[in-house]
This record gives structure tokens, C-alpha cells and sequence, in this order.
């Protein structure tokens, strides 16, 4: 029995990307942040230490938001670690056993 098989090429890209897991989303948000770090270099008035503020934070930026082939930045995983430790940690439960009489009562820490 012949199967038809697909064939899926690997590492095709879906966006356009200017280098690998920096694309048009990346570049808005990092062009947002060099435009409030200009303003804020602006008003404090030195030229030099504002360009070089400006530099800073939108490489800080390119970094934190840039992609890897997982499809994960590091704010992502800023976000993913942040969602866990605000959940429920500690889980109590009552344990009854049907068949004998004891019942206690015990703490669980997710770790």
C-alpha cells in the first residue's frame, strides 16, 4: 500500500524577518523605545550621554525582544516565570481513607 507523504521543508520562515527573530513587531517596539529614550535625552540636554542612552536602551531592547528558533524571547519567558509564581504555590488536602477510620490533613509547596 503506497502512502502519500507530504513533504514539510525545515526552517521556513512565516514573517519576514530582518535577521533571524527580529521582524517588523520587534522593530516597532524597539523604535517606540528609542523614541521615549530620545525625548527623555532631549529634555535632560546632554548630547552625548543622551545618544549614548538611546543606543543603550534600544539594544536592551532588541535583545530582550528578539526571538530564537523556539519562537520564545526573553520577555516571554519574563512573562511565563511571572504567571507561575503568581499562581497557587501551596495545595492543602484532606486524606480519607474509606476503608479504615484515620483521616489527616497535610500541606503540599509546589516547588
Amino acid at each position: 500500500m503506497e502512502k502519500n507523504q507530504l513533504y514539510i521543508p525545515v526552517n521556513i520562515k512565516t514573517r519576514f524577518e530582518f535577521f533571524d527573530g527580529f521582524g517588523f513587531p520587534e522593530l516597532g517596539v524597539t523604535s517606540i523605545v528609542a523614541l521615549i529614550s530620545g525625548l527623555i535625552a532631549f529634555f535632560v540636554g546632554d548630547i552625548y550621554n543622551g545618544a549614548l542612552f538611546v543606543l543603550i536602551s534600544a539594544s536592551m531592547v532588541v535583545t530582550l525582544t528578539r526571538k530564537n528558533q523556539y519562537n520564545q524571547s526573553v520577555m516571554d519567558m519574563i512573562k511565563v516565570f511571572m504567571r507561575f509564581h503568581q499562581k497557587q504555590q501551596k495545595y492543602k488536602y484532606e486524606y480519607y481513607n474509606k476503608y479504615g477510620s484515620f483521616r489527616y490533613r497535610r500541606e503540599v509547596e509546589n516547588k
